[in-house]
């Protein structure tokens, strides 16, 4: 060590931290800024070594390279009282704040009451936005949204077994009530869980078992790809509008039918080509994002859909994960940390790695 060097006093490392944490908080900004796909997100409430209490928010993203992203957006100081108003008031001024408002997808929490309160009250102020509440799916670096279904399906068949089997009669009563529980919830989530599956290459609709289930994917997924595809052609026929002036206007009915023909015949030929295709191999080696970046061209609706969908997060075990970091950062060394200063490192902590 110099012994010249003189340590810098408690102000100057705050500085510091707070130089360092702007500074980084504007690249993240325009990092999401620059992605076009919707944002998922995880959420939960902790209390420090010392009960002040804490909201984290963390995103997942698809970036346009086809890369799964994860951001801790904020962990604001969170005094009492805990309800879900709250809750929805300030995940909805850590949304603003970043800008990204618009681009809210899903969010996961878990089964708090408040929580669930204030996830569904974040939902019903957007058009199709996901409540999802649930070692296989706590993965944040890989695609496990797609997994939701056959680890739930399992789990259904084997209650299902478990309350026929003479073996269980001793407990026949709660092996009932939990599946009514269980099933409950699992039609809240079924479709996005259907979603999710179809969207990975590797299951597609392997594991659909059953005419109805087939059906109500099939027709879950074409009208979720028509959801997207409107927007599509939202989006062309406003740069064609600014780039085909030399064209002759057609009439109001040619418009129409045009529209209405080209429409269920992209439809129809990108989701055939796309469930034609048979799934791709299934290892821990089998990267599905760069499946999808490699076919993109080929199914570009469908490829919009899945950026979307297979960055859900079907637990909210990131959140988790931030407040464990947490609680090694408000140790019993410094239990008289700011709550500014406590949320600007864990986010550091995030955004650096």
């Amino acid at each position: 060590l110099n012994p010249k060097y003189v340590l810098p006093d408690r102000k100057t490392v705050r500085e510091m931290i707070k130089k360092k944490f702007e500074a980084k908080k504007k690249d993240i900004k325009e990092i999401i800024a620059k992605n076009d796909s919707n944002i998922n997100f995880t959420t939960d409430v902790w209390s420090s070594l010392i009960k002040d209490p804490y909201l984290s928010l963390t995103s997942h993203f698809i970036d346009n390279e086809w890369e799964l992203n994860e951001f801790l957006l904020d962990v604001p100081y969170f005094p009492h009282p805990h309800d879900a108003s709250m809750v929805c008031d300030s995940i909805e001024q850590i949304l603003d704040d970043f800008g990204i408002s618009e681009k809210f997808h899903s969010i996961s929490c878990d089964n708090a009451a408040n929580m669930c309160f204030a996830a569904e009250m974040l939902c019903e102020k957007r058009e199709n936005a996901i409540h999802v509440r649930t070692r296989d799916l706590s993965f944040s670096k890989r695609v496990v949204s797609s997994h939701l279904f056959p680890c739930f399906k399992l789990i259904e068949d084997h209650l299902r077994c478990c309350e026929t089997d003479q073996n269980f009669d001793f407990i026949k009563d709660a092996i009932v009530d939990m599946k009514d529980k269980f099933l409950a919830y699992w039609e809240k989530i079924i479709d996005v869980a259907l979603i999710c599956h179809m969207l990975d290459p590797r299951f597609k609709k392997s594991y659909l078992e059953g005419k109805v289930l087939k059906k109500r994917a099939t027709d879950l997924f074409k009208s979720r790809f028509g959801s997207y595809e409107s927007l599509n052609l939202n989006s062309q026929a406003e740069t064609s509008s600014d780039t085909s002036t030399k064209e002759k206007p057609k009439t109001l009915m040619e418009r129409m039918i045009s529209k209405v023909t080209n429409t269920k015949n992209n439809n129809d030929d990108e989701i055939n080509k796309y469930f034609k295709q048979p799934p791709i191999e299934f290892s821990n080696e089998t990267n599905v994002l760069l499946w999808w970046k490699e076919n993109s061209k080929t199914f570009p609706c469908i490829a919009k859909m899945a950026r979307d969908y297979l960055s859900l997060m079907p637990t909210s075990v990131p959140s988790e994960k931030t407040f464990s970091i947490g609680g090694l950062t408000v140790d019993e060394n410094r239990t008289k940390l700011h709550s500014n200063t406590v949320k600007e490192l864990l986010c550091l902590k995030s955004w650096l790695n």
